[in-house]
């Protein structure tokens, strides 16, 4: 479900030589804090957003509906129904008035035959009003883009402002373009705060909203080979929009950031520095910049101590930040039950991982605010959810 997959380019399975295992950095920086309540969960829903204080939103296997799911009782309530009975939910976003999501025309994606019948819509949670905010502009998927490309929208975000920001493709003549777009739901206009010219060239995604700020990825130029780094893009930087003024700034330059995640004056990203001498694999890691230097520094990295051993290839993707922690995924089953204290400068342990085993492997998928949600994934198949409560997030 994250939004990386179409960035990197397919490699050859690696062998790893033991001998070249690192133990990483001195475990002084962990802190263990395993008395977090543990709440098992319903294993067919997967959840997108919090709508409030133990309650989320989550979607079935069938695309069709979005569920209201109380942690505490573990009771789903079907909420919201597709608004075209031909499509299927692709991602969702909320605050405490209004639920935005995607929808579009497949259950399964096929870069072969692309889905471009799409619409964005918003549903008021107390009155239940219903808001088309956007629908595609294709009539086909004629146009020959890279494999990589969507037409759909790949996710949305929606601020306490009720200020929706998403990014979509359209075309100008026999060319697609990428565009950034911000909503305001109470006063019902539509912005365009970035577009580009051709999206093989440059590619606008991966947008998030806070208060009046705005951050999103600008990638460019299609990476030809893997000599400088195992990205599909040669760069990726950062830029940052706020409402009130009307300004954009760059954040990065001729580099590769891309994931960004915005809280109050502070943003998480993912971070692909140049490929190391000898380097055969993608490696990725978590930066944390304050808005007022404007100056990464990178908190989670091959080397980090929440990490038994350091791995040829990982991709840190889904940065989150809030008054006191970060919190990432590891892509391809790479075990992760720890979240970092940016304040004291620490990594948080808050599972003890006692099934953390090579058949089983604990991956932390997502977090919001003090639940963090983990999943267990056996060798028969069988998945299990569960939720730990972290106890010291005010």
């Amino acid at each position: 479900m994250n939004n990386f997959s179409g960035l990197f380019k397919n490699k050859p399975e690696l062998f790893k030589d033991e001998n070249d295992i690192s133990n990483g950095v001195s475990s002084h920086q962990i802190e263990s804090r395993l008395d977090n309540k543990i709440i098992d969960m319903i294993p067919d829903i997967f959840i997108y957003d919090k709508l409030r204080e133990g309650v989320f939103l989550g979607v079935k296997g069938d695309l069709k509906d979005i569920y209201a799911y109380d942690i505490n009782n573990n009771s789903l309530k079907k909420i919201i129904r597709v608004k075209d009975e031909g499509n299927f939910i692709k991602s969702l976003s909320c605050n405490s008035d209004w639920i935005v999501w995607v929808e579009n025309e497949v259950l399964i994606m096929d870069t072969s035959n692309k889905p471009f019948k799409w619409q964005i819509v918003a549903q008021n949670i107390l009155t239940g009003e219903q808001i088309v905010i956007d629908k595609s502009p294709f009539s086909s998927n004629k146009f020959e883009v890279p494999m990589h490309i969507d037409y759909t929208p790949n996710k949305v975000s929606i601020s306490n402002e009720d200020v929706v920001v998403y990014c979509r493709n359209d075309f100008r003549g026999a060319k697609i373009i990428s565009e950034l777009i911000c909503y305001d739901i109470k006063s019902k206009e539509r912005k365009v705060i970035a577009q580009t010219s051709d999206v093989i060239k440059e590619l606008i995604m991966e947008c998030n909203i806070y208060g009046d700020n705005i951050v999103w990825s600008r990638f460019r130029e299609l990476n030809d080979d893997y000599e400088y780094r195992f990205t599909r893009y040669k760069y990726s930087d950062l830029y940052i929009y706020n409402i009130k003024t009307d300004k954009t700034e760059q954040l990065t330059k001729d580099d590769f950031y891309h994931d960004a995640y915005i809280f109050e004056d502070k943003v998480v990203a993912i971070y692909v520095p140049p490929n190391k001498p000898n380097q055969t694999a993608y490696n990725s890691e978590v930066v944390l910049m304050n808005l007022n230097d404007k100056k990464f520094n990178t908190v989670v990295h091959e080397d980090s101590p929440c990490y038994r051993r350091k791995e040829d290839e990982m991709v840190r993707c889904s940065p989150k930040i809030d008054s006191k922690y970060i919190s990432w995924s590891n892509s391809g089953g790479f075990s992760n039950r720890f979240i970092y204290d940016y304040k004291n400068n620490k990594f948080i342990e808050i599972y003890d991982g006692t099934e953390d085993t090579h058949d089983n492997t604990i991956v932390m998928y997502d977090r919001f605010s003090n639940y963090a949600l983990f999943y267990i994934a056996g060798t028969d198949g069988d998945i299990k959810k569960f939720c730990v409560i972290i106890n010291d997030i005010k």
